[in-house]
């Protein structure tokens, strides 16, 4: 079928049979699904962002501490740089 013929039958049915209820609608059900799949993803951010938060860092600084506090973070950024920095230098070649 041609692309006009196409279009004809499609705007005929749409004519006859027009939008179907809202429990028969496909684009409904994509919507619906992508609620749920994004609510669970939401929900496990959420446990994941609290397991993290209760995680210390080598000096005793949690992650929730950190994002609250920019210098913390700065001077934990640069802790595990010279850490890394050491690290690699120490090690073997």
């Amino acid at each position: 079928m041609s692309r006009a013929g196409t279009l004809l039958v499609a705007a005929a049915l749409d004519v006859l049979v027009g939008e179907p209820p809202a429990r028969a609608h496909p684009v409904v059900w994509m919507g619906r699904l992508i609620d749920r799949l994004e609510a669970r993803l939401a929900e496990e951010r959420i446990e994941e962002q609290t397991i993290w938060d209760r995680v210390p860092y080598s000096d005793g600084v949690s992650a929730a501490h950190l994002r609250r506090n920019r210098d913390a973070l700065l001077a934990a950024i640069a802790d595990a740089r010279a850490r890394f920095v050491e690290r690699a230098a120490a090690a073997p070649r």
